[in-house]
């Protein structure tokens, strides 16, 4: 039997997100060093990235991801007695920025994406692009990407629980076969 569609995962599957990551960081290491030249950038990025990896976003929805995250920024630079001032609340908000702005930049199709998509596309194959982070992430990352004009349907924040979920788990995929069979079902007719 002929597949009808092709499910696939964006970060560092279509895009090298980690990559753009490492570039990023690089570039946040360069700014804490040049307005706080006292900060042990490395032990920052450690910190930012612990309180990253277990909570990446609110769990409450109090907030957006991009203040969460600058928040984040915050509380690594408190944890090097860098965050009790206003112009650690604004030096947090820099950080997030530059992190966010350099990792977009640098966030393109992996080479031979667009050929394996457009070979998909003759073939009458349907391509579906699963993501689990949060929405407004995904959604600039997405478009960072130009992935939009080469795929069929996209869904963004397919688990929405505060850590995303694993990716390999059945409920974005299922969630993501279900909006595809239900696009495809209207679109025939069936």
């Amino acid at each position: 039997m002929r597949p009808k569609a092709v499910f696939f995962d964006f970060d560092d599957t279509l895009v090298l997100t980690k990559k753009a990551d490492e570039v990023a960081f690089l570039k946040t290491q360069e700014l804490a060093k040049e307005v706080r030249p006292d900060v042990d950038t490395a032990q920052l990025i450690n910190d930012f990235t612990s309180r990253f990896t277990a909570l990446p976003w609110d769990p409450a929805n109090s907030m957006g991801a991009n203040e969460w995250r600058a928040g984040l920024w915050l509380q690594a630079l408190q944890d090097q007695d860098q965050g009790h001032d206003l112009d650690a609340c604004q030096l947090s908000q820099r950080l997030y920025k530059c992190f966010k702005d350099t990792r977009l930049q640098h966030l393109h199709l992996e080479r031979g994406v667009e050929d394996l998509i457009d070979w998909l596309k003759v073939e009458g194959i349907a391509i579906v692009v699963i993501t689990n982070g949060h929405p407004d992430v995904q959604r600039g990352k997405l478009a960072a990407a130009g992935i939009e004009k080469f795929v069929t349907h996209i869904l963004v924040g397919a688990r929405r629980s505060s850590r995303g979920g694993l990716k390999n788990q059945p409920p974005p995929y299922s969630t993501g076969l279900a909006a595809w069979w239900a696009a495809n079902l209207m679109r025939h007719g069936m």
